[in-house]
């Protein structure tokens, strides 16, 4: 054991490390939010929401500090402010998991009314609802680099949504238990999932690779494709996509050069040579 903070009078339902390293969030059903200096163990800030808090989360930048709950409103705060800057209102049941966007823009917003709500909090703006079959969402997580929503079940599965659409793109029973951790290693190319004593580990590099655009591509994911066409075993339906995505990168890295005799254009009194 490291440290202890102590001060909450109710159950702490999320936790959240700010990527500073030094300050602890720590959301409760006494109605408070808290930030603790770590390692030192002293409170720095606690903020009322007047109902108790179920979601806690933090954007990747560390400005934005969202808290959800039985009020059913996301306290969106600003942070080191310690000041909040919105609530946002539309869900007709408590709120119990939240996830932003790296910068802090879009904020996502699970409910028990069977829904996730996204919205674009600079304009306060909705921007998509998806609803949910009767499984309650335990954690999601927004990928950085693409509109993607990641949400996991008390069923152990995890869903990947598209935001703009708010289509399911896949869903996968990964777990047997509820999944309580979602989280990207800091190349975003690996989510990390956790449910009772397991965590897993699973490589998304090809995945986000398939999708992503062709003129965006990097030279070495020609050789990663190659790679896993030879060494790896894609289902089909993934080799086909693995193939096509293969020759647009090959076509996007394709120079064509004519070679000819010159030819002498008499124009007036100006030669052109090509």
């Amino acid at each position: 054991l490291v440290k202890s903070f102590s001060g909450h009078s109710g159950l702490i339902r999320s936790l959240a490390i700010h990527p500073d390293g030094r300050t602890i969030f720590s959301a409760s059903f006494d109605g408070t939010l808290r930030a603790w200096r770590y390692p030192l163990g002293s409170e720095i800030a606690r903020l009322d929401t007047g109902g108790e808090l179920f979601g806690l989360a933090l954007s990747e930048n560390g400005q934005t500090v969202l808290t959800g709950g039985s009020d059913r409103m996301v306290h969106v705060w600003k942070w080191p402010q310690a000041v909040e800057v919105e609530a946002l209102s539309g869900a007709n049941d408590a709120i119990t998991s939240l996830a932003a966007a790296d910068d802090g823009q879009l904020i996502a917003a699970s409910s028990r009314d069977h829904t996730i709500r996204v919205w674009n909090h600079a304009s306060s703006r909705l921007v998509q609802q998806i609803n949910l079959p009767a499984v309650p969402i335990t954690v999601m997580k927004m990928h950085g680099d693409q509109q993607l929503l990641f949400g996991a079940a008390y069923d152990g599965s995890v869903t990947l949504w598209n935001l703009s659409t708010g289509q399911p793109l896949t869903r996968a029973a990964l777990h047997k238990a509820p999944v309580t951790g979602l989280a990207f290693l800091p190349s975003e190319k690996m989510l990390v999932t956790s449910a009772e004593s397991e965590i897993l580990l699973w490589d998304m590099e090809l995945f986000l690779l398939i999708r992503s655009p062709a003129e965006s591509a990097l030279p070495n994911q020609i050789e990663l494709l190659e790679d896993r066409l030879r060494n790896g075993s894609p289902t089909p339906a993934a080799k086909a996509w693995m193939l096509f995505a293969l020759e647009l990168l090959r076509l996007k890295t394709r120079f064509d050069i004519q070679l000819g005799e010159p030819q002498v254009l008499q124009l007036g009194e100006f030669d052109i040579q090509l």
